[in-house]
C-alpha cells in the first residue's frame, strides 16, 4: 500500500528529493469515487481487516493513484470524530503547491471530486510537491 512494494522507486524519489509523494482526501462515498474513477483509485479496501472502521481506495498494484498526483481516497464511513484521537502537536498546512506536466487534466479531476482546497498546480516535468507547514519551532518546508 501506498507505494512501499516498490523500494527502488521509493528510495529513487527519496534520492532525488521528492519525499512528500501524496495525500488523501475524504469523502462520504468512496463507493461513487471507486464507480467512477476505479481506474485511478483502484478498490474499496476495509481497514483495519479485522474490525474495520474506515475505507481506502487502493489500486491493485499498491501504487499512489496517478503517481501521487491524485489523492488516496478514505471514508471514515460516517464517523466524523475518528479523527479527535491524533493528537494536536501545534503544526497547520500553510500552503501546499504540486507540479505537474499537464495540470489542467488534474485540476479537471480535482473539480469533478469536489475536492475542499486542493493543492496548487504548476507546470513542470513529473510530480513534485511542495508544502509549507507552520510548526511551534516556526516554517518548514517539505518537498
Amino acid at each position: 500500500m501506498f507505494d512501499v512494494e516498490f523500494t527502488f522507486r521509493v528510495r529513487s524519489d527519496w534520492e532525488e528529493g521528492r519525499r512528500l509523494r501524496g495525500w488523501v482526501a475524504a469523502t462520504k462515498s468512496i463507493d461513487s469515487v471507486v464507480s467512477a474513477h476505479g481506474a485511478i483509485f483502484g478498490e474499496k479496501v476495509l481497514l483495519p481487516t479485522a474490525e474495520p472502521t474506515f475505507a481506502f481506495a487502493i489500486p491493485a498494484d499498491g501504487s499512489l493513484p496517478l503517481d501521487g498526483a491524485a489523492p488516496s481516497i478514505i471514508d471514515h464511513q460516517g464517523d466524523p470524530t475518528s479523527m479527535a484521537e491524533i493528537p494536536d502537536l501545534g503544526a497547520r498546512l500553510v500552503s501546499m503547491r504540486m507540479e505537474h506536466p499537464d495540470p489542467a487534466f488534474v485540476e479537471a479531476l480535482y473539480r469533478e471530486l469536489s475536492i475542499d482546497r486542493p493543492p496548487a498546480i504548476i507546470q513542470g516535468a513529473d510530480v513534485r510537491y511542495r508544502a509549507q507547514i507552520e510548526t511551534p519551532t516556526g516554517l518548514k518546508e517539505l518537498t
